[in-house]
């Protein structure tokens, strides 16, 4: 009787499930970096803002500020950084939400994880289109992103917490603990 039941088709799910994606280290260093790097571009002095086109718009020049030039070399840094995401992100997928999360709060959470995604992305190629183009539809574009993707982070770090603290579960220790 012990071979009949060996033979019988198994229908329940395996009782090992392998765990689900995590960051990996350097995902989790990238994305943890790109505040810090963006905060150079956000908070820098602009004396010249209602100018923005004609003031830092032109092609570099040796009369270029430097905290323009770092923010140019920042914006390009945080695209290379946003690519790489992106790719790992489409490879090695994300983990997946809590069990019990609302629907709403899934749909929220997914939403403004695509719209980080695009404005951390549209930030460089319009500021890089403003500054190496000239073109002044891109650099009032640029400008607006300011405060959208301060907003955007705002939502993230308050989702991030509420997770935490109100929900109790494990979103932000699988954000700051990655696997490796």
């Amino acid at each position: 009787q012990h071979d009949a039941e060996l033979r019988k088709p198994r229908l329940d799910p395996p009782r090992h499930l392998p765990p689900p994606p995590r960051l990996s280290v350097a995902q989790a260093r990238a994305y943890l970096a790109r505040p810090a790097v963006a905060g150079v571009g956000i908070f820098r002095p602009s004396p010249e803002r209602p100018k923005f086109v004609t003031g830092y718009c032109r092609a570099h020049s040796r009369n270029t500020p430097f905290l323009a030039d770092l923010h140019i070399a920042f914006g390009i840094a945080i695209f290379l950084l946003a690519l790489v995401r992106v790719f790992v992100r489409l490879r090695r997928g994300v983990p997946p939400p809590p069990r019990d999360e609302h629907i709403l709060l899934r749909l929220a959470a997914r939403a403004v994880h695509l719209a980080l995604y695009a404005i951390i992305l549209l930030m460089p190629v319009t500021g890089g289109m403003a500054w190496f183009g000239g073109i002044e539809t891109m650099a009032a574009v640029h400008g607006a992103g300011k405060p959208v993707i301060l907003g955007l982070v705002a939502l993230h770090i308050g989702g991030a917490l509420y997770q935490h603290f109100v929900a109790r579960t494990d979103v932000l220790r699988r954000m700051l603990r990655p696997e490796r």
